[in-house]
Order: C-alpha cells, then structure tokens, then sequence
C-alpha cells in the first residue's frame, strides 16, 4: 500500500495503491470494499466523514458519498465525477489523461470547501461542497501537494520538479512565504504552525512571522522526494518517516 487515511471517526481505514482503493474496517481488520478504481493517490475523507474523495490514473476526482445504517452497515456511492475540463470530458478525453502523479486534495477543517491541484496544467482549484461549483484559484506551473489552514486562509502549495513550498492568502492571492527544497506542507490543527520537509530535515514555522521554530535533521535521505511527515491533531506532536520502516514521534 502506498497510502493510508483513517476516518475521522476511526472506524475506517483507506488503503490506496497501484491495485486502487480499499476500504478496511478497523474493528474487524477486515478489507469490507474494493471500490474498484484504477492505481490511485491518497483516498481522502471529509470532516464530517460522509464524503471519501478518490482520484485515480485514468480516473476523475470521485466524490463518494457515504452513510451509516441504523443496522451498524455502511453505504458507500456511488461516485460522483468532479470534472476539471467539461469540455474535454464532453469529449470523452480528458478522463484518458493520466494525473495520478499530479493530483491531490484537501479538506477545509469545516468542510465547507474542497481544494484540489492539477500539475499537468499548473491550476488549483477551490470548490464549494454545498453547491459543487469549482473556482481555479491559482495558476503555478508545477502545482503538486497542498495543505490548507485550518482556517481557511492560507494555502500552502508545492511544485515541481524542485519541489518549493510556497504560502498563499486565499482571499487576496497575495504570496506570505516561500520555502525552497521543501514539500509535504502540513498546519498543524490550530493553525499556528506550518511543517515542512526536504530530502533530509523537517522544519517548524510561525505562521503569525513565519519565523523557525524547531529543525530535525532526519536519519535517511530520501532520493526523489521529501521527507513523509504528519501532524497530530492535537497540534501538538509530529510523525516523521525515518529509516528501517519506522516512524519518529516529536514534540513540535
């Protein structure tokens, strides 16, 4: 498996990987669904769980909504095709273009908003989950991985192929900080703090000043990419990928 996301609820665990995405129920440790997709990326939930967002090498971006049953069961469906060019699409075109490598989403904490980068065509895009109506927010050759504030206010973007982290006011598209040879932006939950990694170290910032707050110098180099890490939800503790299939747990 590639990628892992639990539920928020924890009930649910989504494995993606080159054979797609499954879903493991975390009581049983059973796979209870294979949804059938193509090699995909990170499978995404919403706050409020009742959403998994999947995005696939010859797929669109699926909304899958789900439900829970009185009954205990869980329904899941079916998908509903976020299209980033109707026109293409209409076409029968644009689902025949690979993106696996370029796509990824992230929540708004409140779930009012979804936010999505496409790096074949430099765009991220913002949608507005009530509605489903999709704006582009920004054009950044390169767009890759992103990670949005708790808020909603800033939108931490990384391109390639350097893999740069650059900070973004949402509302007045104003840059706010610029961090190169780093990716994987991650806020943590209360939004005062902004992590991020290159091949070697993981650096804290201050998103009030963006000054440093913490530097870890990590124990493998990655060759292609940087540092895997991931905050608590506390805000307070961080998981970084280290060598020998291990994960280090810091203080931020």
């Amino acid at each position: 498996m590639a990628y892992a996301e639990f539920s928020p609820s924890g009930r649910w665990l989504a494995l993606s990987s080159d054979r797609g995405v499954e879903l493991l129920d975390c009581e049983s440790l059973r796979v209870e669904s294979d949804l059938g997709v193509d090699p995909s990326g990170p499978a995404i939930w919403s706050p409020s769980e009742d959403e998994l967002i999947t995005y696939g090498i010859f797929s669109h971006i699926c909304r899958w909504p789900t439900e829970s049953k009185s009954d205990g069961t869980t329904l899941l469906g079916p998908p509903q095709p976020i299209l980033l060019n109707p026109r293409m699409a209409r076409l029968g075109a644009d689902n025949q273009i690979p993106q696996h490598d370029g796509r990824f989403c992230h929540w708004q904490s409140d779930g009012r908003f979804l936010y999505f980068s496409d790096n074949r065509h430099g765009r991220v895009f913002r949608m507005e989950v009530a509605t489903g109506k999709a704006e582009m927010l920004f054009e950044l050759r390169g767009a890759y991985r992103l990670a949005v504030s708790p808020s909603g206010e800033m939108l931490a973007l990384t391109s390639l192929p350097r893999e740069d982290t650059t900070v973004w006011n949402v509302a007045q598209k104003q840059q706010l900080a610029h961090f190169p040879s780093c990716g994987n932006p991650t806020f943590t939950s209360d939004g005062r703090f902004l992590c991020v990694a290159s091949r070697d170290e993981v650096v804290v910032f201050n998103t009030l000043d963006w000054a440093e707050v913490r530097r870890w110098t990590t124990d493998t180099v990655h060759p292609r990419h940087s540092t895997p890490l991931a905050a608590h939800p506390n805000g307070k503790l961080l998981a970084i990928a280290v060598s020998g299939n291990r994960v280090r747990l810091v203080d931020i």
